[in-house]
């Protein structure tokens, strides 16, 4: 913290989290979001992704 603070940095008051947001559009179709997360877990696993 001491190095922090004599590189200039301040502590910021805490600040209560936003309200949840509602959903913008329909949720996407069950299809098109297990294509999505078989993506990225291919993607995270560092094969080739279309």
């Amino acid at each position: 913290m001491t190095a922090l603070r004599g590189q200039g940095w301040r502590p910021t008051a805490a600040r209560p989290a936003r309200p949840w947001q509602q959903q913008i559009g329909p949720p996407p179709r069950p299809e098109i979001a297990h294509r999505g997360a078989e993506l990225a877990r291919r993607a995270m696993a560092g094969e080739e992704v279309p």
